[in-house]
């Protein structure tokens, strides 16, 4: 008995390669863990599509727009306050995209950027982001950048200025919003086309765990010659053709489906098939992954698309991994009926349909879904002490902070600019650092003692008047707090400096504030003399910019390294945590083992 092979690969920023062979037939199958028999749904027509519940973003647009099909496009700024808006020329490079690829939005200003999208919770969302890049800057330079939900990492983008590239995911909201960001990778200035969600139905892909994330691998249907979707697909998704060489092409001779399938693919992905050309002949597709360790689910789609003539029969098995799913597939004219599996899978994906003895007619496939599973997400509690509550009153009071959005610590490595979080829980990491040097922040310092776990704050070069608050020095794990060159008046609050930690404080450049106490690091009394005096505050104040640059620079993915009377370790060596790195995202992740791009997930990517 002979096999027909498909073997389907892909590669971030590569076209996906088809290469058929002959194979012998494995032996040995048994039965998978989880599958789904076919059941039987209304007629298409009688399943609702309410597209106001869709968000859909052609980003960089100056309008919004109703399309052919009848989709309303808005622009960015109901979701999102950064970014400026550019165009692209696709015609320059003879590329034909969609309206939405014909602009884009950039980010400049900030590392982590992100869209907030309004949900239901505990609602599956189809989400998908795309990205021309179409040489927009005539810098000949396709960015990369790193995807993230909520707060969890998506995926890599790498894109391109010749063709489109999207990724795809199925999400559960936590909440009535999801915020969808986008990373900076090294110096690249991180952009986005579209970016669209669309609620799901309760019952499709159930048997897709609500914790994870289960981004698009593979979506094909057999023997058409153009892309599925919208209106045609309810759910707006993208089936991309597959032709498959040593395969027969079957055309059905009916228009239109009785029922549907789990999942309810789009009817006219069942119009058309691919069958083997002997009746002993299994068909047999291979798609390879570059996660050896992973968990797929699995959804195939067949119907009977011709009436068959009373000599003829069709039944075959369904393998999966080389384990056989259980039962018998017979499938019924105009009919659309599908067999979905999850399994955890080492290597690459196999799927073969093998004919049974009795059939006289070989298997036949009209097409299939492969998703991938993401790692386990976080959890969607609050990061620790009311951290975000804290935030929320610096944004509030200095505009220069405003338009952070998304989880300020996670993923790791993708914080916000302007803080450091410690990681001991990563379920609820917590902001340690402040470092607001040089923002230009004016007016008095709010009170934001709700972020008990801050050891370190920078807010100095900036022109921040009024008193010092005496909150800062009872913040119960401060250790450095550095004030200088600002316009303070009054006095140095007592919870400062004669706080039993001995906090590291700096005030120096305050004109305005008048010293009580002193700090041994960086106070030298004055009664030395004014021109002494004078002389070693500029010493002091050198040697003290030199200690805070340098604990800038030795920040290490396991230490961090801060200035004070003596040469210390933060946090202790008995419970070392993981702290922001001194490297940016591209070369930590390459550190780790991942690449820019991160994990393979995305398949093949329509481009029109």
């Amino acid at each position: 008995m002979q096999e027909n092979l498909l073997r389907l690969s892909h590669r971030p920023g590569r076209a996906t390669c088809f290469v058929v062979k002959v194979l012998g037939r494995p032996m040995g199958m048994t039965k998978l863990g989880q599958l789904q028999v076919p059941k039987r749904t209304p007629p298409y027509a009688t399943i609702p599509t309410n597209t106001t519940r869709w968000v859909m973003i052609d980003c960089g647009a100056e309008t919004s727009y109703i399309d052919q099909n009848g989709i309303q496009w808005r622009t960015d700024d109901e979701f999102i306050e950064a970014g400026e808006n550019r165009i692209v020329n696709s015609s320059k490079y003879e590329v034909v995209v969609p309206q939405q690829m014909e602009s884009l939005r950039i980010f400049t200003q900030k590392s982590k950027n992100c869209y907030s999208l309004p949900t239901t919770k505990d609602v599956r969302y189809l989400i998908r982001a795309g990205f021309y890049y179409g040489n927009y800057d005539e810098h000949y330079m396709p960015p990369e950048m790193i995807l993230v939900i909520d707060r969890d990492q998506w995926d890599g983008v790498g894109t391109s200025i010749y063709r489109s590239v999207y990724r795809e995911v199925i999400y559960t909201a936590k909440g009535n919003n999801v915020s969808v960001c986008l990373s900076q990778v090294s110096d690249y200035v991180p952009f986005i086309s579209s970016l669209e969600a669309v609620p799901l139905l309760e019952d499709m892909y159930s048997g897709m765990t609500r914790d994870f994330m289960w981004f698009k691998s593979y979506r094909f249907h057999f023997g058409g010659s153009d892309v599925i979707r919208y209106p045609d697909d309810k759910y707006n998704r993208a089936w991309d053709p597959l032709n498959v060489s040593n395969m027969i092409t079957v055309a059905a001779d009916f228009t239109n489906l009785t029922s549907t399938a789990v999942d309810y693919p789009p009817e006219s992905a069942f119009l058309k098939a691919i069958e083997a050309r002997n009746s002993t002949y299994p068909i047999s597709l291979s798609f390879e992954f570059d996660r050896s360790n992973r968990s797929n689910y699995v959804s195939l789609y067949y119907t009977e698309e011709l009436v068959l003539q009373p000599n003829e029969t069709r039944s075959f098995s369904i393998h999966v991994d080389g384990k056989d799913l259980g039962f018998t597939i017979r499938p019924r004219y105009q009919i659309g009926e599908g067999v979905r599996s999850t399994t955890s899978l080492l290597g690459n994906l196999k799927v073969v349909l093998y004919p049974l003895e009795e059939s006289t007619l070989p298997p036949i496939l009209s097409a299939i879904e492969i998703y991938t599973a993401s790692p386990p997400l976080a959890t969607t509690g609050v990061p620790q002490d009311d951290t975000v509550d804290g935030l929320a009153i610096l944004m509030r009071t200095f505009k220069q902070l405003q338009g952070w959005t998304g989880d300020p610590c996670l993923p790791i490595y993708s914080q916000w600019d302007w803080l450091y979080c410690s990681y001991y829980d990563i379920d609820s990491p917590r902001v340690i650092s402040l470092e607001l040097s040089g923002y230009g922040l004016d007016g008095p310092l709010p009170k934001f003692d709700q972020m008990k776990a801050l050891a370190f704050i920078d807010l100095s070069n900036n022109s921040l008047d009024g008193k010092i608050p005496s909150f800062l020095g009872k913040l119960p794990d401060l250790r450095t707090l550095d004030l200088s060159n600002n316009n303070f008046s009054g006095h140095v609050p007592r919870s400062v400096t004669k706080n039993k930690r001995n906090i590291i404080y700096n005030v120096t450049g305050n004109s305005l504030l008048h010293p009580r106490g002193s700090n041994k690091a960086l106070i030298i009394g004055l009664a030395i003399g004014l021109p002494v005096g004078f002389v070693l505050v500029l010493v002091l104040v050198y040697y003290f910019y030199w200690r805070k640059q340098e604990a800038r620079t030795a920040v290490t993915a396991t230490e961090l390294v801060y200035f004070g009377r003596e040469a210390q370790t933060w946090p202790p060596a008995e419970s070392r945590e993981l702290t922001q790195p001194s490297t940016g995202p591209r070369n930590l992740l390459r550190h780790e083992g991942v690449g820019a791009y991160g994990d393979a997930k995305a398949g093949p990517a329509s481009s029109t």
